[in-house]
């Protein structure tokens, strides 16, 4: 088997039912994918079906793990540490975005240099019941928000498919002038892109309800969304200080 061109980053977290659909819709991308699972302490027999579904798809590159500590930003950062893809695709183990809009995810990437992909969930009607009402304000409030700190329209930042090259991470991850406290990585991510001054691209996809499984949020928590406040802040200062620092090397 060739190296992997692709990795599509897979955080899981019971989420049993949706292993085997989640790698039978994966769609043909033309090059060598991995498929990486990163399991976050699943207790409904996730860690079992991943390796029945490993060993049934031997034509697959499928390779899982346990993720150190908890919650999803560290089941990201661990992931990409451990791709062996030159692109990282994220897709959220609920398989809500379906796995085969990854392929258009994957063309604007393959080429380019210095490209964070944001998925967005609110160009195209979602299906009903995808998306709890308090979620959706959450989500169209943190997205002014972002756009607003970064200077560049995003209409939605919390959406799990996000991706760019491994390389472009690394820089990310070296410079990252933001400390831990997004609990699923979302805003991390989008910050420390347009830190290095990555082009940021929108690219719509559909968000179908949940058919296995409960879903790790069903509204935003007040500590979820205080986390993503606290963060977004922080980001704010930063630009304020680059600002501040800009402006006094420019006048000395």
């Amino acid at each position: 088997m060739n190296i992997p061109k692709l990795t599509v980053l897979i955080p899981t977290k019971d989420e049993k039912g949706n292993i085997e659909p989640a790698v039978r819709r994966m769609p043909e991308f033309g090059v060598e994918v991995e498929l990486l699972f990163v399991d976050g302490h699943s207790t409904d027999g996730t860690l079992d079906e991943l390796a029945r579904v490993a060993s049934n798809y031997p034509d697959r590159c499928i390779n899982y793990f346990t993720q150190e500590g908890k919650g999803k930003r560290p089941a990201i950062w661990q992931g990409f540490e451990r791709a062996q893809g030159s692109v990282v695709l994220i897709l959220d183990g609920d398989i809500t975005v379906p796995p085969e809009e990854l392929a258009g995810a994957y063309k604007i990437l393959e080429g380019s240099q210095m490209v964070f992909l944001n998925a967005t969930r609110f160009r195209y009607p979602m299906e009903r019941g995808a998306m709890q009402f308090p979620n959706y304000l959450a989500n169209r409030f943190f997205a002014l928000l972002v756009s607003f700190i970064v200077g560049t329209w995003l209409s939605d930042t919390l959406c799990g498919t996000k991706g760019m090259r491994k390389e472009d991470f690394i820089k990310l991850r070296t410079e990252a002038f933001l400390s831990d406290i997004d609990l699923f990585g979302d805003h991390e991510l989008i910050f420390g892109a347009w830190n290095l001054g990555m082009k940021i691209i929108e690219y719509p996809v559909h968000y179908k309800a949940r058919f296995y499984g409960e879903a790790k949020i069903s509204n935003m928590k007040l500590s979820g969304g205080s986390a993503f406040l606290r963060i977004d802040l922080a980001a704010l200062r930063h630009k304020l200080f680059r600002r501040t620092h800009l402006y006094h090397q420019s006048r000395s």
